[in-house]
């Protein structure tokens, strides 16, 4: 209401002066209410019915009215402090879910970080394992050939020798047949 009356007196054509302030606090709180000049104590309003004529009126503001105006202003002072409070907490609330957002996010990516090092465990097992069968099968065979070979090494000069020897068809086409395996397995 106040604040309704200065501007009114401004619409007027009316400047606004209140008496002599000590505390700042309350002179900056009369200036932001819209008083023009902090000091005085004369009413007048601009008009030929006065004794005397100011061009520029002002309007005395009671200590009681400037008490008024500071309450008015603490008012809204707190009010708008209420809404910082209330926007800071629920962005403090927006905060805080994210991070239980963020933590849920990371024990997640903990126990896959965990599942992988477990699945790499499990990936280099397999992989020895088959590599000490490729070489189980190695050793295997290298041993099978040397069982194989050895052997062959006696026989095939036996079967020459009794290839030069007084044989019967039947006995050659036998000959010949062991000669060609023994040759086959030998490579």
């Amino acid at each position: 209401e106040l604040r309704r009356s200065i501007e009114q007196a401004h619409a007027a054509g009316l400047q606004i002066i209140g008496q002599q302030i000590e505390d700042p606090q309350a002179a900056a709180a009369m200036w932001v209410g819209g008083v023009d000049y902090i000091q005085g104590n004369m009413v007048q309003s601009a008009g030929s019915d006065m004794n005397f004529d100011f061009h520029d009126a002002v309007l005395w503001v009671s200590p009681t009215v400037a008490l008024l105006a500071v309450l008015a202003l603490a008012i809204v002072a707190l009010l708008v402090l209420g809404l910082r409070l209330r926007s800071r907490n629920r962005a403090l609330a927006a905060l805080q879910r994210e991070r239980i957002t963020l933590t849920s996010e990371r024990d997640q990516l903990r126990r896959t970080t965990e599942r992988q090092g477990q699945l790499e465990h499990q990936l280099l097992q397999a992989k020895q394992a088959a590599e000490a069968a490729v070489l189980a099968k190695g050793e295997f065979l290298a041993t099978m050939s040397h069982e194989i070979r050895t052997p062959l090494n006696g026989i095939l000069p036996m079967l020459e020798l009794i290839a030069r020897g007084p044989l019967g068809e039947d006995q050659r086409q036998m000959l010949a047949t062991a000669s060609a395996s023994s040759q086959q397995l030998l490579r």
